[in-house]
């Protein structure tokens, strides 16, 4: 029985750290993918810090030995520096298919004393507006230089500067 085996390796893309960038007046969403680099079939279920403002799309689901899926992380308007935003997590906690399961997530794959594994991504929100644009940095920016005191993002869509 799967269960009874430790589960595999995943990996995320990112792979400790999302940032989600001001302004925070409006939704934003950030992709990341998760890779079962196991060669067993692996179902997993997303968990969040906070729930009220973090979300994840789709939240669980099962991955075939080296198969990949894209998820939609989104972070909903808040009120920046009013609410705590200091522990925002998202954990992805995955384990091993009994041997023979469709390929269909079931919930009680992570209840009782099966073995699972969990991998941690720390969400941060950044306050940064480049003040000359009074937008969020662009981004394909690629470096940056000082003027007047502030960063100003400079993109380079053709590839990085040292190209040219």
């Amino acid at each position: 029985m799967a269960q009874s085996v430790p589960p595999g390796d995943i990996q995320t893309q990112p792979n400790a750290k999302i940032v989600f960038n001001a302004p925070y007046d409006d939704k934003h969403t950030y992709h990341i993918k998760v890779i079962n680099s196991s060669a067993r079939r692996i179902g997993y279920g997303i968990k969040t810090t906070n729930m009220k403002r973090l979300g994840v799309d789709p939240p669980c689901g099962v991955l075939d030995p080296k198969e990949a899926v894209l998820l939609a992380v989104s972070c909903d308007a808040f009120a920046y520096g009013q609410e705590d935003t200091n522990n925002d997590r998202i954990t992805v906690e995955w384990t091993n298919t009994p041997d023979g399961a469709a390929k269909q997530f079931r919930r009680e794959w992570f209840q009782g004393d099966g073995m699972r594994s969990a991998s941690i991504l720390i969400l941060s929100c950044s306050a940064f507006i480049c003040p000359k644009f009074r937008r969020r940095p662009s981004s394909t920016a690629r470096w940056s230089e000082r003027s007047k005191g502030f960063t100003v993002l400079i993109p380079y869509p053709f590839g990085n500067r040292n190209d040219a």
